[in-house]
């Protein structure tokens, strides 16, 4: 059976991602503990892609941590234009963040509204 194509919605806009992508969820609440984000850990392979939402009505502004980034993982944030997001301003607002291509290795980042942080684990 051939590999279902996953498919990305984002209000009216729909993206067809490659086969073998995976969409990874990030729900990102209230500053309350134990952590904004739920999980604040994610494992994830070049290519898939990480879903940033916003399900509490605060105002979010999700950022990696640029210094604790090696070189080469900050150049390709930097290149794709995905070291910060928008302002995440409403309840079901969604930041994408795209790994196509991402080097390997962890990729700390924070809300810098209410300091909570998190981490992306790139895994070949």
């Amino acid at each position: 059976m051939p590999e279902q194509t996953p498919i990305l919605e984002l209000g009216a806009v729909v993206a067809r991602l490659p086969p073998g992508t995976r969409i990874h969820d990030v729900r990102i609440g209230s500053a309350a503990p134990p952590s904004e984000f739920d999980p604040d850990t994610i494992h994830v392979r070049p290519g898939d892609v990480v879903r940033f939402t916003v399900s509490a009505t605060d105002t979010h502004a999700i950022a990696f941590d640029a210094a604790a980034l090696t070189p080469e993982q900050g150049d390709f944030l930097s290149r794709t234009h995905q070291l910060r997001g928008p302002p995440l301003i409403a309840a079901g607002a969604t930041w994408v963040v795209s790994l196509a291509d991402a080097p390997p290795g962890a990729y700390p980042f924070l809300c810098m509204t209410h300091g909570a942080r998190g981490v992306l684990r790139v895994v070949p």
